[in-house]
Order: structure tokens, then C-alpha cells, then sequence
């Protein structure tokens, strides 16, 4: 006799919802930072040694071009975009959300 007031079919679908929730979640993710940011990107350029390569070629560039009276160089996007990391954690809060209201719905368990 089980202790436990829940058996395999109420794992089952709670894995199942779990899953669908992280692919939900990884869409809306997806979605806003597209629509709502420029520059999507979630992670910094490479490692300390990349950023200081970008940023020498960089300085050769804008010398080349005020050497030769050419417009200058836009500057290197080396940084994740601030919008999209807010967007990430409240997105990540969302799942985290999602799995405890799954866990405790499908474990018929309440906070207490």
C-alpha cells in the first residue's frame, strides 16, 4: 500500500507538463528579447582575452579611418544586452513558478 498520495500516471503527466512549461517558457524567452531588444544576445563576448582582441582591432580601425579623414568605426558590442538579462530572469522566475505550482498540483500537496 502506497504512503503516497500520488502514483505513476500523476508522474507521468507531471514530467509532461514540466517539459511543456521549459518549452513554453524558452518560446516566450525567444519571443521578447526578438521583439523587444536590439541586440538579443544573453552572454558577454568571449572570455577577458576576446574582449581585449575586439577592442584593438577596434582602436587600429578608428586609427586607419582618422588617418585617412574617413568616418570613424561604430564601437564593438562586447556586452550582453541589460534588456534581455532582465527578460531572462523573469522568464527563468516564470518556470520556477510553473515547476512548484506543477509539483504541488500534481503531488496534491500544499504549502503547509
Amino acid at each position: 500500500m502506497s504512503r503516497a498520495p500520488w502514483g505513476p500516471k500523476e508522474v507521468g503527466i507531471g514530467l509532461g507538463l514540466a517539459i511543456l512549461s521549459y518549452i513554453f517558457t524558452g518560446g516566450l524567452l525567444i519571443a521578447l528579447a526578438s521583439a523587444l531588444t536590439s541586440n538579443d544576445r544573453l552572454e558577454d563576448v568571449g572570455d577577458s582575452l576576446e574582449k581585449m582582441r575586439r577592442v584593438a582591432e577596434y582602436a587600429n580601425q578608428r586609427l586607419a579611418a582618422a588617418a585617412a579623414h574617413q568616418s570613424l568605426p561604430a564601437p564593438p558590442a562586447l556586452l550582453a544586452d541589460q534588456t534581455a538579462l532582465q527578460l531572462g530572469f523573469a522568464v527563468t522566475l516564470l518556470l520556477e513558478l510553473c515547476l512548484v505550482g506543477i509539483a504541488l498540483g500534481m503531488s496534491r500537496q500544499t504549502l503547509r
